[in-house]
């Protein structure tokens, strides 16, 4: 189940989950002190608070607090704009608690299997040095919001208006990611 927050409120509905999977005794794996921590972490964290700030209602809240607690195999994930903030730690760490806190670590979470990336920061900010000096004509990107998740300092929105052409390939639902800076958009259909 996917949940979308007020932009900046994620960190929130984690603490929340957080407090919740606490309240219902999950994370008997962890330290008595890491528990301890997470407790006063999430001390004074309501779902009516939470409701409010994040745009969630408290109903949706309980309910994913609830499958999450019931079920056998889960994943909680923080990516993609979501965690594209200027402070995306504290998600990521949150996130990586309830993976902990729900088992998920060795499960749905293998971390020996992580994929190396196929690139690196140098190549990516050379290909921006090629578009800003009009050396690529046309710009092709899929399932991705480079604009959005690239650092500023590296230049992406100015140098992507050097190009020709840009096309961008996402899901329909995020179309208005890419609107400002593609001549074509693609939609993608998929589950």
């Amino acid at each position: 189940m996917w949940l979308k927050s007020n932009p900046g409120s994620e960190v929130r509905v984690a603490l929340f989950l957080i407090e919740q999977l606490l309240q219902r005794g999950k994370g008997q794996g962890l330290s008595s002190d890491v528990l301890s921590n997470l407790k006063q972490l999430t001390k004074g964290v309501s779902a009516e608070a939470v409701s409010e700030e994040t745009g969630i209602s408290k109903d949706r809240l309980l309910l994913v607090a609830e499958y999450l607690a019931d079920a056998d195999v889960s994943l909680v994930l923080a990516g993609g704009p979501a965690a594209n903030t200027s402070n995306p730690l504290p998600l990521q760490v949150a996130v990586n608690f309830l993976n902990l806190m729900l088992g998920n670590v060795g499960k749905t979470v293998i971390l020996a299997s992580m994929a190396k990336p196929q690139s690196s920061a140098k190549n990516l900010a050379s290909a921006i040095d090629d578009m800003a000096a009009e050396k690529v004509d046309v710009l092709i990107t899929y399932g991705t919001n480079p604009a959005f998740s690239f650092p500023d300092s590296f230049g992406y929105e100015f140098a992507v208006n050097k190009r020709s052409l840009a096309v961008g390939g996402q899901l329909i639902s995020l179309q208005g990611l890419h609107a400002d800076i593609e001549d074509i958009f693609l939609p993608l259909y998929g589950d």
